[in-house]
């Protein structure tokens, strides 16, 4: 039997969803999308969450899977319920974030037709520190968002997807538009901490940036080179902007989430100081047909 239900927490988890849900409404996230309950006898033993985040997006919430059969079919029922719901709603794709180690249920998102997009590093730097190559070294321009600008910025970031190898599996499932108020959703986000990198005139790159403030942090939401620039550097001036800004807004460290193996975005990275503090495996349910060149990743 699949149902809603909202049983009582106890033993402190409440304090514990609460603060959850604070940090899913600065991202703008609708509270909650869909949601699925298994009972057996008229009692819970298994649920899932999906909160439907700006951009077409369904953020499942899975619980850990015992070591029962009857945990997974449970689990499975949950899950089939949630899909075919956030297909009726709409959603262009479903996303779960697993743990490193967590096989079990990462073989069973397989058998439901869930797609493994990628091994997530997430990495930090401190603010403080200096880079190889500073921000203002003249030969970059620096443009914040607009609605005047909306379509550069748009047509410029869509030209740093040819040949990305940053979580190509999304390619082609969601409008540009999706992918610009995804991102908008991710932290809390200024336009002010948008850029767009021009030289001789002509855009060469994105930089996106958006306050945590409960981490004490800046996140880098997107960054990325048009594919006729890179090798020259621009990757290190566009991270070295990102340093300055964070500091100059008193956050702590700068974060980012990079797809394990787009090897040359994680040099640049590791060239610039940053450190990986956790690992973790994207999942995706894909709800429509693709359609074009059309990408972008929520973290």
């Amino acid at each position: 039997v699949i149902r809603s239900h909202q049983p009582k927490l106890a033993g402190g988890a409440e304090e514990q969803v609460d603060s959850f849900l604070a940090m899913m409404r600065g991202r703008r996230t609708h509270l909650p999308g869909g949601h699925a309950l298994t009972l057996r006898d008229g009692e819970p033993i298994s649920a899932c969450l999906c909160f439907d985040s700006p951009g077409g997006i369904g953020m499942l919430v899975l619980p850990a899977l015992g070591s029962s059969a009857g945990d997974e079919a449970a689990l499975s029922d949950a899950l089939r319920c949630v899909v075919q719901a956030g297909r009726a709603r709409g959603l262009a794709l479903l996303q779960a974030i697993l743990e490193a180690d967590d096989a079990q249920t990462g073989r069973l998102l397989s058998q439901l037709g869930f797609r493994h997009l990628a091994k997530l590093l997430y990495m930090e730097r401190p603010c403080s520190g200096a880079m190889m190559r500073t921000a203002s070294d003249g030969r970059t321009r620096w443009y914040v968002y607009t609605e005047r600008h909306h379509q550069e910025f748009i047509r410029t970031i869509a030209a740093t997807y040819q040949g990305s190898l940053d979580c190509p599996g999304l390619t082609g499932l969601r409008e540009m538009e999706e992918i610009i108020e995804s991102h908008k959703a991710t932290g809390e986000h200024d336009p002010a901490l948008w850029f767009l990198a021009v030289k001789q005139g002509q855009p060469v790159g994105v930089l996106l940036l958006a306050s945590v403030s409960w981490q004490s942090a800046v996140e880098i939401v997107y960054m990325g080179v048009v594919a006729d620039q890179r090798g020259k550097g621009l990757g290190t001036v566009l991270l070295s902007k990102a340093v300055e800004v964070a500091g100059g807004a008193g956050a702590k460290c700068l974060i980012l989430a990079v797809d394990a193996e787009n090897a040359p975005a994680l040099r640049i990275y590791q060239r610039a100081g940053f450190n990986v503090v956790a690992e973790r495996h994207a999942w995706m349910h894909p709800l429509r047909e693709p359609a074009g060149e059309r990408r972008g990743f929520s973290t």
